[in-house]
């Protein structure tokens, strides 16, 4: 795949100038696509390692690529990097959005539909539905594709949340606000 092709492939996509809704249509778009079997490389510890289109976008078509995934999918939805940041490893991410104050540590931020979820194993999705005690989460790189996930809110793999909306105040975070579609945190887990 070409530049041309990644462009070509968002040409009719309704863009709608939110940065939150075009980045879930644009990694819903993306669901279902698999790195390549017949194109691959091993490294020096014999692990494979296929080509993937976010990889090759990137720079670097044969490695780990959930981060790249999701710098991909900033990019097509039109994302400021100067706000907003991809990067190759999803741990540099994190500290990318830590040092722009985009970045909330697990249990201290409600997300919301279009916001980054930051995993223990090194790894960032993309939050497309919150729901109760549960979001929804599209992942690149998950056992070699792009697929969505139920994750509850209380799960020990959550490091933290991108934020790629308004940052919240310390009186919006007390009072988290219901938005269409959205519960509102869990009283459980807002309990001090």
């Amino acid at each position: 795949e070409t530049l041309l092709d990644w462009q070509n492939m968002f040409a009719d996509y309704p863009y709608t100038e939110d940065l939150r809704e075009d980045l879930v249509g644009i990694a819903k778009s993306q669901v279902g696509y698999a790195e390549s079997t017949r194109n691959f490389e091993v490294d020096s510890d014999g692990i494979r390692h296929g080509y993937t289109r976010y990889g090759a976008w990137y720079g670097t078509p044969y490695r780990d690529w959930s981060a790249a995934f999701v710098s991909f999918c900033l990019n097509y939805a039109g994302a400021d990097p100067a706000q907003t940041p991809g990067n190759i490893g999803a741990g540099t991410m994190a500290e990318l959005w830590k040092n722009l104050g985009r970045f909330a540590p697990a249990g201290e931020y409600v997300p919301t539909a279009g916001d980054l979820v930051f995993f223990t194993n090194h790894t960032v999705g993309i939050v497309t539905e919150v729901q109760n005690t549960t979001f929804y989460v599209i992942h690149g790189d998950r056992e070699g594709s792009v697929c969505t996930d139920a994750i509850p809110f209380g799960d020990v793999s959550i490091s933290g949340w991108g934020i790629t909306g308004e940052i919240p105040t310390e009186d919006s975070v007390d009072e988290p606000t219901q938005k269409s579609g959205q519960s509102s945190f869990p009283e459980a887990l807002t309990a001090e």
